[in-house]
């Protein structure tokens, strides 16, 4: 850093951030996403009281990406509970039928 420089703090403000910081998304990947410093992600969690986070006791942290990942994933199986609760409503399913491993499938009701 240049002599006289001075570094204006930054704060977090994205609403997201909570949900991010509770799944142990890396500190790294915090400081990246929001362009920010190392000790940023800590003072907001503490600004907005979020529980510590003790990495150190075996527990472990996740990339940025698992987190996304992990978001579309479940946006996905709660369309897939959605899509199938409409067709049962409908009568599109049948949940008698299953396929060779047990699972069920949707089997459209063509009468």
């Amino acid at each position: 850093m240049e002599a006289g420089v001075i570094i204006r703090s930054r704060k977090i403000t994205d609403p997201e951030f909570a949900a991010m910081y509770l799944a142990r998304v890396r500190t790294s990947d915090l400081c990246a996403l929001y362009d920010v410093a190392h000790t940023t992600p800590k003072r907001t969690a503490k600004r907005l009281g979020l529980p510590r986070r003790d990495l150190k006791n075996g527990s472990s942290s996740i990339t940025l990406e698992e987190y996304r990942a992990a978001k579309v994933r479940d946006a996905m199986a709660a369309s897939a509970r959605q899509e199938r609760a409409e067709w049962s409503l409908a009568g599109m399913v049948d949940s008698a039928a299953t396929s060779g491993s047990g699972r069920h499938e949707l089997v459209l009701g063509l009468r």
